[in-house]
């Protein structure tokens, strides 16, 4: 998509195991941050268009499961409104080699086992390390 001139920006709950996901959207061509905004970690969805909002709902709160139902809801009013919350938080959040650095510094590992566990490229993480 992004290939294709479309604007992706995710924001992800600051877990470890986010990283790799990251890394892989980031890849792609995605702009990637970390927040604590508390909508994130329990509610996930797409704004297309600024016309339809595309809403998932894991099947139980606070557990790290999969989203398991979808819905599409074509109205401007909940796309504004996601949007808005989105770009707030957005701004004051870490982007994706602010919050890698910080994983480096708290976990205190060696940048190999970092790398193995978080499924990163060594070199990678040795650039941010050394930023």
């Amino acid at each position: 998509m992004t290939r294709n001139g479309v604007s992706v920006k995710c924001l992800l709950p600051k877990f470890h195991d986010r990283v790799h996901i990251a890394f892989l959207y980031k890849k792609a061509g995605a702009e990637i941050r970390f927040g604590n905004c508390p909508i994130i970690y329990d509610l996930h969805y797409i704004v297309v268009d600024n016309r339809l909002a595309v809403i998932g709902l894991p099947e139980s709160m606070g557990e790290k499961e999969a989203t398991r139902k979808g819905y599409k809801i074509p109205s401007e009013g909940l796309a504004t409104v996601l949007n808005e919350y989105f770009y707030r938080c957005w701004e004051k959040n870490m982007k994706y080699e602010e919050y890698l650095r910080e994983v480096i510094k708290q976990t205190g590992a060696p940048l190999k086992t970092l790398a193995s566990e978080l499924y990163i490229d060594e070199g990678k993480l040795e650039g941010l390390a050394q930023v």
